[in-house]
């Protein structure tokens, strides 16, 4: 069995129409030597293994570097991300979402970034793309910034300048992702947020590239998050069980240090799945400790007045809240 420096997984899911740029930016990256790229079919009924194995064909030199494994079912992007760690043979884990496409450099720049494979884990900036049709719309750059530490940058999480909000804007150590992915309960959104929260607190070391590589395109994943699929009881109580675990594990290795993170998880975690609440009280007695902290968010889009009046309904009028906050969302 031939072992790699780099796997980049690709589950595929629904992507006819945006695989073959995907899979051309990867095939004809400046790097491929050691390189092994991993589609992970998760029963897709569509033709997109078909395009890739027909794209496939006009890259003969890297035929051996590609890969295609089945799910026999369709299992979710949890149960694929996991299977696609586990069949990888690399010694990094890179990711790339079917519907993206890459810088030519890239893989070339995140190896580098890894000085060698001493690095645990490489971040890279985002470019966000939207599209009007077949036409760019607009780029808009994703940036994070250098940290002293790993888990420096975790707890400084809640600032969003740090840790990586999606898998694919990093490149960590196979051994790393695979105990990380192995703590993270099967979702069906945002379980690769959790997979960085893990992975940051145990990784020894990480670097933060300054120019971006990846391209996220934004318009088929934007959207109201209340009109979207996980948006269920049942999804957030599978959502909750991940919650309990990542703040306890956090907790139990610096409860001082991680406090504010672990209030930030839960209060953007409970955002993210507002639409599986039946009305405002049921919200806010949910982690309803999250709130003492909210003042310290330093989420862009919260006005500091934002900020003060929710720290007062929350923390100084809880009773005002339950008599007049019963509202539908």
């Amino acid at each position: 069995m031939k072992n790699y420096l780099i796997t980049v997984i690709v589950p595929v899911y629904k992507a006819a129409k945006t695989i073959e740029r995907c899979a051309r930016s990867l095939f004809e990256q400046t790097m491929t030597d050691g390189v092994e790229f991993l589609f992970v079919d998760d029963a897709t009924p569509d033709e997109s293994i078909r395009i890739i194995e027909q794209i496939a064909l006009c890259y003969p030199t890297i035929k051996e570097n590609i890969r295609i494994v089945y799910n026999s079912q369709n299992l979710g992007i949890s149960q694929t991300r996991k299977k696609g760690i586990q069949e990888a043979r690399g010694e990094y884990i890179a990711w790339v979402d079917s519907d993206d496409w890459v810088e030519l450099n890239m893989i070339e720049q995140m190896w580098k970034g890894t000085q060698g494979g001493r690095i645990d884990v490489v971040v890279q900036n985002v470019f966000v793309d939207s599209f009007e049709g077949t036409n760019l719309k607009n780029t808009r750059e994703w940036k994070l910034y250098a940290c002293e530490s790993p888990q420096k940058a975790l707890k400084m999480y809640h600032t969003d300048k740090y840790v990586p909000w999606g898998l694919w804007s990093q490149i960590s150590r196979r051994s790393l992702i695979l105990e990380a992915s192995a703590k993270v309960h099967d979702v069906g959104h945002s379980e690769d947020g959790m997979m960085l929260i893990y992975l940051f607190s145990i990784a020894k070391s990480c670097m933060w590239l300054e120019r971006p590589f990846y391209h996220y395109i934004n318009d088929d994943k934007s959207g109201s998050l209340t009109h979207c699929h996980f948006q269920t009881n049942e999804e957030w109580s599978h959502q909750v069980i991940n919650i309990d675990r990542v703040t306890n594990y956090l907790l139990s290795i610096d409860k001082k240090g991680y406090s504010l993170t672990v209030n930030y998880i839960k209060w953007l975690w409970k955002s993210r799945f507002i639409g599986a609440f039946d009305n405002s009280w049921s919200y806010w007695k949910v982690y309803n400790e999250c709130y003492r902290d909210i003042i310290k968010f330093n989420k862009s889009h919260i006005s500091i007045v934002t900020k003060i009046n929710i720290w007062l309904t929350y923390n100084v009028y809880p009773i005002f809240w339950y008599k007049v906050g019963r509202s539908k969302f």
